[in-house]
């Protein structure tokens, strides 16, 4: 495997914090560059990393043979793009890691390599949500992780999409490079995933929650340093939050036939933020048996998550995932879906959802914590072997001789204060 890294950009964005590139930029003792190598030393990535390099390439060239640093390196003397630039390689059947050189990443490769070769994907990104999907490349996948769309930044504000973000590392097989027109400027995610994607190229989405954050502007390069200087930057996520979604994020429907999960409480994008600014991950768990008694289609479910999703993107905070149990056991509704008025396992009070999520995640059971303001919801995380704090319902509070909370964001500063 062969890591590439670019630099070649203008870093106009980032002159406000310093008149050296972002790659060199400080964390600590050290600088992103510095890091960026310790992830390819950890990993095993022993054959020097070839640098693309553009403007202030005499800085980062400077530095690596000052440091007796094993690399290779090309400068482009006109800028030919993120993708554009890959044809300046000379490489042959193997497998590219390319990394974009302004990301702050903590990440196992080794088990992202492993996804890419078990799944014989043509590229695979790396890919997670983030606080700033509007200014990102958002994905949309199926049900096997197989990307079906891309959603570019700067496109329409009137989007709706789920919160799936490129990261900005890439594996590629070196044979598509040759798809990639020679002297012309290009994007890698616009013009060459793109066209890859058009042409039926097996492209897949890595979801993972390890550390992964880009410091192009000088918001996000201080959000970075502050985890790196916190040690968030080192550790796994591997804590979590689950929440139910109705009457604890959103309000509840009158008529009990589906509640709106966008209709949320005042505090509610408050309460995400701190989770977000937490060690922990914030995971939906909730039971939706509107869709069996045919009261809103699978799809008009989704959507409305997808809408959730997008309203907190674009409030600068982010779900980890969603987990819904569209079951119901009684039968006798009008226009009921059959074949999901079953006695499932997933159902609060069973603990299925949770327990998939955890696995999914690798979530430890002992500092994690359900929040929900329903006894199926404490019944749940019982039978999960995880902790529950009750909001919005005072009288079970009282019942389970626990704490009582009057929302969601009074327990999230409670609990995080532990």
């Amino acid at each position: 495997m062969q890591a590439i890294i670019l630099c070649g950009g203008k870093g106009s964005r980032f002159k406000s914090i310093s008149k050296n590139p972002k790659i060199l930029a400080k964390f600590g003792k050290k600088n992103l560059l510095d890091l960026i190598l310790n992830q390819f030393k950890f990993n095993k990535i022993n054959k020097p990393p070839i640098f693309l390099l553009g403007n202030q390439s005499y800085e980062i060239l400077n530095y690596l043979k000052s440091n007796k640093i094993k690399f290779k390196y090309f400068v482009e003397k006109k800028l030919q793009g993120t993708a554009g630039s890959l044809t300046n390689l000379k490489v042959k059947n193997e497998l590219l890691l390319i990394i974009m050189g302004d990301l702050l990443f903590n990440v196992d490769l080794k088990k992202f390599v492993s996804f890419h070769k078990k799944n014989k994907g043509d590229i695979s990104f790396f890919t997670h949500p983030n606080n700033h999907p509007a200014d990102s490349d958002l994905i949309k996948v199926d049900e096997n992780n197989k990307v079906k769309k891309i959603y570019f930044k700067n496109r329409k504000k009137n989007y709706v999409t789920k919160n799936l973000v490129m990261s900005g590392i890439y594996l590629i097989n070196s044979n598509l490079i040759n798809l990639i027109k020679k002297n012309s400027k290009s994007d890698l995610t616009r013009n060459f995933i793109n066209d890859c994607l058009k042409k039926g190229k097996k492209i897949l989405s890595y979801n993972s929650r390890e550390y992964t954050k880009d410091i192009g502007t000088k918001k996000r390069y201080y959000e970075a340093l502050k985890d790196f200087n916190s040690g968030i930057f080192k550790k796994k996520n591997n804590k979590c939050i689950f929440l139910d979604r109705d009457g604890v994020m959103n309000y509840e429907a009158k008529n009990f036939r589906y509640s709106n999960p966008t209709k949320l409480y005042p505090t509610t994008i408050e309460a995400i933020r701190k989770i977000n600014d937490s060690e922990y991950l914030v995971i939906i768990i909730t039971n939706q048996p509107a869709i069996a008694k045919g009261f809103i289609s699978q799809e008009n479910v989704n959507k409305s998550h997808d809408r959730l999703e997008t309203i907190l993107g674009k409030n600068g905070v982010y779900l980890d995932d969603i987990y819904h149990c569209p079951h119901h056991p009684h039968k006798g509704f009008k226009g009921e879906v059959k074949r999901l008025k079953i006695k499932c396992k997933c159902r609060k009070p069973n603990s299925e959802m949770i327990n998939e999520a955890i696995k999914k995640y690798n979530i430890n059971r002992k500092d994690s914590i359900f929040i929900g303001n329903s006894l199926n919801d404490h019944l749940a995380a019982k039978n999960a072997d995880i902790r529950s704090i009750i909001v919005n319902n005072e009288q079970l509070s009282k019942k389970l001789k626990k704490k009582s909370y009057n929302n969601l964001l009074e327990a999230v500063n409670n609990f995080l204060k532990k």
